[in-house]
């Protein structure tokens, strides 16, 4: 019997559904937005007096977002060394988050596939020992 390669739309939501009631990923859609929250607020007490395009707590969300996306456009960047250095945690957070999210969604479609390979491995490792087991017995 053939195996279908693709999933149906009922196939994928089961599957969805499960990914999100998994506590990694309730943790990380939690962590997420208090971090580009927190994230803001940082920068906004190191830039907020001294530069003009992030004197607004809305523009350092802005920045921290985009930043955390990898979609800033460089309209509004740090200036002081503190500013920088929150910059910088938001810029290499926002990759793990993101990175994080691209392991979590691959595994909906990967994780099943494996359970059935590694299940179709074992009963040949288990056809194979059997085997063993009978020419071993027929040998002298």
């Amino acid at each position: 019997m053939r195996k279908k390669l693709l999933l149906g739309p009922l196939d994928f939501k089961r599957r969805l559904f499960g990914m999100m009631a998994q506590p990694i990923f309730l943790l990380m859609i939690l962590l997420g937005p208090m971090f580009l929250l927190t994230g803001a607020a940082c920068l906004y007490f190191f830039e907020a007096d001294v530069n003009p395009k992030l004197s607004l707590y809305v523009d350092a969300l802005y920045w921290t977002t985009s930043a955390a996306t990898s979609s800033s456009y460089g309209s509004a960047y740090p200036v002081t060394s503190g500013g920088k250095i929150v910059g910088i945690v938001i810029l290499l957070a926002g990759s793990l988050f993101y990175w994080g999210y691209i392991a979590l969604f691959a595994g909906i479609f990967l994780t099943p596939d494996l359970r059935r390979m590694e299940k179709g491995v074992k009963s040949l490792e288990d056809e194979m020992t059997r085997l063993e087991k009978q020419l071993t017995k027929k040998e002298f």
